[in-house]
């Protein structure tokens, strides 16, 4: 049974520093892929939203106690209730701005926040959401209509009287200071509560008042509390509001309460286990990737590493000598991450991935995906995207980095011994440039007869690479070329090259039995080569190739674990995301394609033939 988790901010889910925890962001991530979160505030939807988007929620927001429900996908509030008296109170203050030494009022209404002025820099910083509207507005902002919180930054030495003279003189509001500030005197609208909009919520999602979970600890929280089927007051929460929780959590705010409580109380919360495992494509298929110097799990550059999938955050195991053990430990890390799945509490990196969802295909046991990704490997390219030219990663030396790569072929060899890795899987290496590898020979000799993929840069034409094109038409090479012209080639590559470059993806293309061997790729750099120029002339050399489809990427140096930790995703997961200069150069770039008769697909962080 789906239930509902409604979570007050301040005081709750954050502590007195406003951080959430690593670890309850985790949890909620956990809770809603099977159930929903929602924030329920007292704060504006501009000093709620960062918190929002930690949690990376995409359904509605309550703030102000209940005054309004915002719509943050279509920019629509859904509910909202206004200081009645808000034009009175803004005359007021504005007759006695100087006589109370008032150097800033702040107003919020709906997604928008008004400012008289840019003083008071904490001010500013809490309540000045750079994604959301907002104006400085000064003596005009007594024009400012429909408002929901005043927000006034004053002398201390007036706060107090000030304070009584608004409480005294108008009504249906809540009038309250800030902890730990002498300055602020913050009024929002009154004879609302939370659980009137989350009672709302709950009956347009068929969730049934006993289903519903809600966690606060001010007076404000009293009626949601009292009201959820469980209700939950922290700690350090109000004697009123304990007084109606069915639990009182055993830690503050200050020491991770919430996700304490969720954690010990999980099973009773969430009916326990789930009944699916959970996995990705690369867990699902078992993809194997090779990894030297930069293995996450290797412990030393000299070790090695196989991983779960070619993301920075991968779970992994150490390369062993022995190959048996290597092959045995990444299953078991495999079947752990799975069985593991199950349990409610799974709060691992996996867990945490936007792409680990309940699995959509029997397992088969079999590996379908082997990715050489070792390193140091040598590449003669200098791309501004790529740190290997400019780092230890593209300086192999034996002695320390051979054991590495002799553990890996070992390893790779056992493991199509045991006839573990399917006919059909897909081999592809990444390894720095193929054609100048002091492991050529080897990789050839593994990937010649298989489902393959050849990164290469095409600086050289490689005879045995060209002899495996003609020979197996399964074999591909994919050139990551992100130019279309001479100039833009030389700012991304470092090189001055391209003419030579095309003249051998020609030789390669000669070879080949079909042009659907050939593969490029356009990485998009705004600023460097988002431009008109470039794209019609690589649509013109994609024709002379005969090549009818480009993949297109953006940049990597946007760290997976960033995108992942801070849920700036570049990739539009949800759709609801504004567009930035990369995604209108690459609606450009497609266009310019599709004119002139060449597919596109998006090119994201896994290879495309592993995706269902």
């Amino acid at each position: 049974m789906k239930k509902m988790l409604v979570l007050d901010i301040d005081g709750t889910c954050i502590n007195d520093n406003y951080e959430v925890s690593k670890e309850l962001e985790q949890t909620v991530a956990r809770i809603k892929q099977d159930n929903l979160v929602y924030i329920a505030t007292g704060r504006s939807l501009s000093d709620a939203y960062q918190i929002y988007k930690t949690f990376d929620l995409d359904n509605n927001i309550i703030c102000h106690n209940g005054g309004l429900v915002y719509d943050l996908k279509n920019s629509k509030a859904m509910f909202k209730k206004c200081i009645a008296q808000a034009d009175e109170i803004l005359k007021f203050l504005f007759q006695h701005e100087k006589e109370y030494a008032i150097d800033n009022i702040v107003l919020s209404r709906e997604n928008e926040t008004y400012l008289l002025s840019n003083e008071n820099q904490y001010l500013q910083g809490i309540m000045v959401e750079k994604e959301l509207p907002y104006f400085y507005e000064g003596r005009d902002l007594e024009q400012i209509c429909d408002i929901q919180r005043i927000i006034i930054s004053i002398s201390p030495e007036y706060c107090n009287k000030v304070k009584e003279i608004i409480m005294a003189n108008y009504q249906d509001i809540i009038v309250c200071g800030w902890k730990g500030r002498e300055d602020i005197i913050d009024i929002s609208v009154g004879k609302v509560n939370k659980w009137d909009a989350i009672k709302i919520i709950a009956e347009e999602n068929h969730i049934e008042e006993k289903d519903i979970i809600a966690i606060g600890d001010a007076g404000t929280d009293i009626e949601l509390i009292k009201n959820s089927g469980i209700g939950v007051c922290m700690l350090n929460g109000v004697k009123e509001a304990k007084d109606v929780a069915d639990y009182v959590t055993a830690y503050d705010n200050n020491e991770n309460g919430v996700y304490q409580f969720l954690t010990e109380h999980y099973d009773d919360l969430f009916n326990g286990e789930t009944q699916e495992y959970r996995s990705c494509t690369y867990i699902e298929k078992l993809h194997m990737n090779f990894n030297g110097v930069n293995g996450h799990q290797s412990g030393a550059d000299t070790d090695g590493c196989i991983e779960l999938c070619c993301l920075s955050l991968a779970p992994g195991v150490k390369l062993e000598d022995s190959p048996e053990t290597s092959i045995q430990n990444i299953i078991a890390e495999r079947n752990r991450i799975m069985e593991e799945s199950k349990q409610s509490t799974y709060l691992t990196t996996c867990a945490k991935c936007p792409f680990f969802n309940p699995m959509k295909s029997k397992d088969d046991g079999h590996v379908h995906f082997v990715n050489i990704n070792m390193y140091p490997a040598p590449c003669q390219s200098k791309c501004i995207y790529c740190v290997v030219h400019s780092s230890d990663s593209g300086k192999f030396d034996y002695s320390r980095n051979g054991k590495a790569y002799e553990n890996m072929f070992s390893a790779i060899e056992c493991a199509l011994k045991s006839g573990i890795i399917a006919p059909d899987a897909l081999w592809q290496v990444a390894s720095g440039e193929v054609t100048i590898h002091p492991f050529k020979e080897r990789i050839y000799e593994l990937m010649a007869d298989k489902t393959s993929k050849f990164l290469t840069n095409c600086f050289k034409f490689d005879e045995e690479l060209a002899t495996i094109l003609e020979r197996n038409p399964k074999a591909v090479i994919n050139l990551s070329i992100d130019a279309g012209t001479v100039e833009t080639w030389f700012k991304v590559k470092g090189v001055n090259n391209f003419d030579t470059v095309l003249q051998n993806l020609n030789r390669y293309s000669s070879k080949c039995s079909n042009p659907e061997q050939i593969t490029l790729k356009y990485i998009v750099l705004p600023g460097v080569n988002d431009n008109l120029e470039d794209y019609q002339a690589l649509a013109q050399i994609m024709k002379s190739l005969h090549i009818k489809e480009l993949i297109i990427s953006r940049d990597n140096r946007l760290r997976f674990e960033k995108m992942i930790l801070e849920h700036e995703m570049q990739i539009e997961w949800k759709g609801n995301k504004k567009k930035n200069t990369t995604d209108i150069a690459i609606e450009i770039l497609q266009d310019t394609m599709q004119k002139a008769g060449i597919k596109t697909s998006f090119g994201e962080f896994w290879p495309d033939e592993c995706k269902d």
